[in-house]
């Protein structure tokens, strides 16, 4: 008798615990009979985060619902915002689930390649946390695994991480999850080119810190590739590159700012030092007291005296001694510098003082023997003066026994005898050197008659020394120079003829 008892109290607690899952009023006054319904009575228990509920929907509706092995309701689940569950149902359409989870019901429905993709993009923009995408073709949907789709686009439209699951079964859907969004600015890049003029924009706002997303087309390209990656580093080598593989595609490049001086300059516009270290700290303290030294009316005349005082503090090294030598630091603080540390002092001081600069990365040409000549790679400085940019290249004017300007403020016509660029990738210079910002004691030659006119203007201003640069196109060499200065000085005379500019400095004794 007790057993009997026990046993039907046992069944009468199942049965009304069974009866207390949250029905809706909707649904306890007549069964569900569409979608609208169903998706109205689920956002009420998205609202309640209801765990356990049951819905009852009517047997010809259940069953449309029920074809493809419960796709249609999966889906609408998935519209809804349901992440997990478990289900029981029976064919009158009484449906009982469990252990439900939920979500912000972001989801989109599409049936090709080009429409998944526009999925992701809309999605995204939204900002949203996380989404869903359902693929009603199951061939798309294939090759969309297959392809490693969804992690790209998620990339490419501004998520910086993301987790992503698939369904195995109908509807066929990708649930993206824990979406992270870029804090920095990112471009996608569909080639080569597309990829050096974001390189270029990044550098004209001087940003830090940006992304590259490659589009998967070219994702897949530059991951084949390794020399094409060694160009598009070398093009834009003031910064450094950080690969991020998902999935075995390269989906983003972190491009930070390789130099020191870059990452002091953007400290102080963002106005947040404390990141910087102590030789940063140090070295944004000596750039300080150099620019407001030199600091003048007249921008170039600022370069110019920004430009004198580097050659005198500084001493060329190319033995890589520290990690120092190759930037603003060791050229401000130990006086030591190869070409990259000479081109970041004068980055950092110059645009503490209100000047335009950039780096250029390039080769210089050597002659080595005839008409033999050496590409060496080599870092310069571009300047922007009256609207247009200019060369300027420190390393070189730091002559052993003087300072010289040769390589001061330039044109491309001059720059492309001793300098080689990606001229196309590139900042694009004024053509030809303006004389007006030369020094008054260089004159551009053109015949004999240009250097007798020469030496003359310079006697008559009492120069120490002059130097006579041929101009474009002229046969004048170094022989011809030399003896028609022969004939025409009235005193001694030394003189260096520097093949690469085509020039003579003479030095009157």
């Amino acid at each position: 008798m007790l057993k009997r008892f026990l046993r039907s109290l046992l069944a009468l607690a199942l049965v009304l615990g069974f009866l207390l899952l949250p029905v809706s009023p909707a649904a306890a006054a007549d069964r569900i009979a569409d979608d609208g319904a169903l998706l109205e009575e689920l956002a009420e228990l998205r609202e309640m985060n209801a765990v356990g509920f049951r819905l009852l929907l009517k047997k010809s509706y259940f069953s449309a619902l029920a074809e493809n092995d419960l796709a249609g309701l999966s889906a609408l689940f998935l519209s809804a915002g349901m992440t997990d569950y478990s289900l029981r149902y029976n064919t009158n359409g009484d449906l009982t689930l469990d252990d439900v989870a939920w979500t912000e019901p972001h989801t989109a429905t599409c049936s090709t390649e080009e429409e998944f993709r526009e999925a992701v993009r809309d999605l995204l923009s939204q900002g949203v946390s996380a989404c869903q995408v359902i693929v009603t073709d199951k061939n798309v949907f294939d090759r969309l695994v297959s392809g490693k789709a969804a992690f790209l686009f998620s990339a490419m439209y501004g998520a910086e991480e993301v987790s992503i699951r698939t369904t195995l079964r109908a509807p066929y859907a990708f649930y993206l999850d824990d979406i992270r969004y870029y804090d920095m600015p990112w471009y996608v890049v569909s080639g080569e080119d597309a990829w050096l003029a974001s390189i270029r924009e990044m550098a004209e706002e001087s940003a830090g810190v940006f992304y590259l997303v490659p589009d998967p087309a070219f994702a897949e390209a530059v991951s084949a590739d390794k020399e094409m990656l060694k160009r598009l580093e070398t093009a834009g080598a003031a910064f450094e590159y950080l690969y991020t593989y998902s999935e075995g595609m390269l989906l983003k490049v972190r491009v930070s700012a390789r130099y020191p001086g870059t990452r002091i300059v953007n400290a102080l516009r963002e106005n947040d030092t404390l990141y910087l270290n102590h030789r940063e700290r140090e070295a944004l303290s000596a750039a300080l007291a150099l620019a407001e030294a030199c600091r003048r009316e007249d921008p170039l005349e600022t370069a110019l005296l920004i430009h004198d005082a580097l050659c005198e503090r500084i001493v060329y090294t190319d033995d890589d001694a520290t990690e120092e030598d190759d930037n603003a630091i060791g050229a401000l603080l130990d006086g030591r510098a190869n070409c990259d540390g000479y081109a970041d002092a004068f980055y950092l001081a110059g645009t503490l003082a209100g000047l335009e600069i950039r780096y250029q990365h390039g080769n210089s040409r050597r002659k080595e023997a005839e008409e033999r000549y050496r590409d060496v790679s080599h870092m310069w400085s571009l300047i922007k003066i009256d609207g247009s940019w200019r060369m300027v290249d420190v390393t070189w004017d730091d002559q052993e026994d003087r300072t010289v300007h040769t390589w001061f403020n330039i044109g491309a016509d001059r720059a492309r005898r001793t300098h080689v660029w990606d001229e196309k990738n590139s900042t694009p210079l004024l053509e030809k050197t303006d004389p007006a910002g030369r020094p008054g004691n260089e004159y551009l030659v053109r015949d004999e008659e240009g250097i007798r006119s020469a030496v003359s203007d310079a006697a008559a201003n009492g120069y120490d020394f002059f130097t006579l640069v041929t101009d474009e196109g002229c046969p004048l060499d170094g022989g011809t120079v030399l003896d028609c200065l022969t004939r025409t000085m009235r005193r001694s005379f030394s003189y260096g003829w520097n093949e690469y500019m085509r020039a003579m400095t003479v030095l009157q004794e």
